[in-house]
């Protein structure tokens, strides 16, 4: 639907979106436009509001989780990342540049999500 503001009111704009004429007040094609409206918004208010509402909530819950616990993920990728450059110079293959700039890329966006908040 199209809405334009004249007069200080918004009313229904003629788009041209009928095919033919408009169906006439009271008739078999008016009542069924109604019918089918309703269907729509009993289907919008019924099952998609609270459906979206319900993942806006888990995605809320799990944001939150996820910014209080990652001061605590950033210390156990701290230890994690010490335990790769300790093996990998144990075993010979020292990529001790790649691990570090892992490390950095990770600390840098917890450090940018927590400072967003």
């Amino acid at each position: 639907m199209k809405f334009i503001l004249e007069g200080g009111q918004m009313i229904l704009a003629n788009s041209g979106a009928y095919i033919g004429e408009k169906a006439k007040d009271g008739s078999f094609m008016d009542k069924l436009n109604d019918f089918s409206d309703w269907i729509v918004h009993g289907e919008v208010e019924l099952l998609l509001k609270p459906i979206g509402h319900f993942l806006k909530e888990c995605a809320s819950i799990v944001w939150d989780l996820f910014v209080i616990n990652l001061p605590d993920i950033m210390g156990y990728t701290t230890i994690a990342a010490g335990a790769f450059i300790i093996i990998s110079s144990m075993l010979g293959k020292g990529s001790l540049m790649k691990t570090i700039s892992w490390y950095t890329a990770f600390l840098i966006l917890a450090l940018t999500i927590l400072g967003g908040v």
